[in-house]
């Protein structure tokens, strides 16, 4: 049950919300991404996830770009 209500929030909120035109916006939803993927690797850690974080190092914002690179580096340490 739990895990279903994570999942809409995740399809429904975060991957509307990565393409927004915002740059704050866009960042904030990556660093949030990461947050749930730390807080169960074993879960989250495949590519339907991570493919958002790669997507953000291409992004035309410096900030996005260097958040996407923050994120994998706390992923790494994992």
């Amino acid at each position: 049950m739990l895990l279903d209500v994570c999942n809409i929030l995740f399809n429904s909120v975060f991957v509307h919300r990565i393409k927004d035109s915002n740059d704050t916006v866009r960042m904030v939803c990556l660093n949030h991404v990461n947050e749930w993927v730390l807080f169960d690797v074993k879960r989250d850690l495949k590519v339907e996830t991570l493919k958002y974080i790669g997507w953000a190092c291409s992004d035309y914002c410096s900030a996005v770009r260097l958040a996407a690179i923050n994120s994998m580096e706390e992923l790494l340490k994992v």
